[in-house]
């Protein structure tokens, strides 16, 4: 009874103990420059497997680096303080032994090993292992560097080790959603801080998710372990169908695996009926045309699987139909303006049932100046907007047309012209290229007072004398070239002032030739073979446009 009552007392008080004391040392050690470093390890035990308990202190230290007698020692917590248990010696020193005041404990059942120099260790050996045997240890070593004294410390955890759950119970393990489902599970967690968790991991997951701890224990075992039955109930929903429950047992050695470290685990399977089943459409839109074709799949959820039925409604009907398909892909190939109503997708298992319905509207197809819109706003400044059974619709103005084939036309008709006067004056300059041409007579000096511009008094721009009929002569724009250039010489020849009055008989006499050859045909050949081609292109007068049209 007295073995029970220390050990529970460890169970509560050991885990606050060891991360203070952690603490403590890292603070004490902030101040410590020291080069020494100390090496323990945590022990879990079975005490009817194990026989004795080996507490080991490695030390390492450097040249410079003294140890005093009885300055190694092994310290256990009790209470809220470290007491001695082994003092040792450094190598060559007084021999270990155990502290006065805790040879009560452990005298006649320790063996204490001292260090040597080829291994720097103090060891503790317990036998014959009791329950007050588990708790905190501390090695602690003083030493001395360069006049200054320092410490050096190192903690080592001895608990009992726990054990796999021996049991792990599912009640029901077949059930429906929303029932309870009853998980019991026992095991001997050891000690100290033993417990039990419950763990869930999900289907198609790797994550554990804890949902039940149980720290209570039950009874003390006769090897001073604990021993836990912990009875947790559960309510499932549909996503813990084939999930996996584990339970595990563990304490302060192995509590921080983050998860199930010794475990049991079992696998539950929840029945529940269809969820609300989800129309997919392919096409996927708002209203559809005749002659379309359309697929509908319906999805849904359940354990077991459902069944399918598909039932349809036409808008002008106030009963469903029968039911017209099992599958769970619809598909309606070229529909008409009857096929238009609510298609309702039923899901069915033998826990439930459920529904959901897609609407299918199909109207005319649209012709081909047409385009659906939502706005007027929409239609482009070549288009009008329509209204018809509640939609709006962009159409192309007619006019539209209209307009393109007039800008067409007029650019055709200012091309034609175009190229009609560049034809006519090419057909010009081909015929004259054919014809010879000779030099023209040398004009008289301006100052010649037998030049013609003496007494007509005209000169061109570059200060020559117009020969030939004036712009005051009507008929001149009629003159063909060999007229022009009789004249001209003619012109060219006038005598003196004196014997004007005998010439302005002879010019009278020309002018009426002159007048002749303008009232012959047009047909005739009036050209002079040797004329200068460059006269002709002077004197040409300009196409007529609307003859040439």
């Amino acid at each position: 009874m007295k073995q029970t009552w220390v050990c529970g007392v460890f169970c509560v008080n050991v885990c606050v103990t060891r991360y203070m004391l952690t603490t403590v040392i890292v603070f004490a050690n902030m101040f410590n420059v020291s080069t020494l470093t100390l090496n323990t390890e945590d022990i879990g035990l079975h005490l009817h497997e194990e026989t004795e308990l080996v507490l080991n202190c490695t030390y390492q230290k450097e040249s410079n680096e003294d140890i005093e007698n009885k300055d190694i020692r092994w310290q256990k917590w009790i209470g809220n303080t470290f007491k001695d248990v082994g003092v040792f010696s450094p190598p060559g020193g007084k021999e270990p032994f155990i502290d006065g005041n805790m040879g009560s404990l452990y005298i006649n059942r320790t063996k204490l090993i001292a260090p040597t120099e080829s291994s720097l260790s103090a060891i503790l050996i317990l036998k014959e292992l009791v329950c007050d045997d588990i708790g905190v240890y501390r090695c602690w070593v003083e030493y001395y560097s360069d006049n200054r004294n320092y410490v050096s410390t190192s903690l080592s955890t001895v608990a009992f080790k726990a054990t796999k759950p021996n049991n792990l119970g599912i009640f029901p393990y077949e059930l429906q959603e929303n029932q309870t489902l009853t998980l019991s599970c026992s095991a001997n967690v050891g000690a100290p801080k033993g417990n039990i968790q419950i763990w869930k991991v999900a289907r198609n997951s790797n994550k554990n998710l804890l949902i039940f701890t149980a720290n209570t224990s039950d009874f003390k075992t006769e090897n001073c372990s604990e021993f836990i039955n912990a009875t947790f109930t559960y309510t499932v929903s549909r996503d813990d169908n084939g999930a996996l429950f584990l339970c595990s047992s563990q304490n302060v050695l192995n509590k921080e695996a983050g998860g199930p470290s010794l475990e049991s685990q079992i696998h539950v399977s929840v029945k529940y009926g269809p969820g609300k089943p989800s129309i997919v459409l392919t096409p996927n839109k708002s209203s559809y045309y005749v002659g379309e074709d359309i697929r509908l799949q319906c999805v849904s959820d359940s354990n077991p699987p459902y069944n399918i039925t598909w039932s349809f409604l036409p808008f002008n009907h106030s009963t469903e139909s029968s039911v017209f398909s099992y599958e769970i892909e619809l598909k309606l190939k070229d529909i008409q303006l009857e096929n238009a109503g609510n298609y309702t997708c039923t899901a069915v298992n033998e826990i439930s049932t459920n529904n959901n319905t897609a609407v299918i509207n199909v109207k005319e197809p649209l012709e081909n100046n047409k385009r659906t819109i939502f706005s007027c706003d929409q239609c482009g400044f070549s288009e009008i907007c329509e209204k018809k059974n509640g939609e709006e619709y962009c159409v192309t103005s007619p006019w539209m047309f209209v307009a393109i084939i007039f800008i067409f036309l007029c650019a055709l008709f200012f091309v034609a012209i175009y190229f009609l006067r560049r034809v006519h004056r090419k057909s010009i300059l081909h015929k004259s290229s054919t014809k010879k041409t000779s030099p023209r007579p040398e004009s008289l000096p301006l100052d010649s007072p037998h030049h013609p511009s003496e007494s007509a008094g005209l000169l061109s721009d570059w200060g020559r004398p117009i020969l030939g009929p004036t712009l005051d002569d009507t008929e001149a724009g009629y003159s063909t070239p060999k007229d022009v250039r009789e004249m001209k010489e003619q012109s060219a020849m006038l005598p003196p002032p004196d014997e004007r009055a005998e010439i302005t008989t002879t010019c009278n006499q020309e002018n009426a030739q002159y007048a002749e050859v303008q009232k012959k045909q047009q047909t005739e050949n009036v050209y002079d073979p040797d004329w200068n081609e460059n006269e002709l292109v002077n004197l040409a007068p300009e196409p007529n446009i609307l003859n040439l049209i």
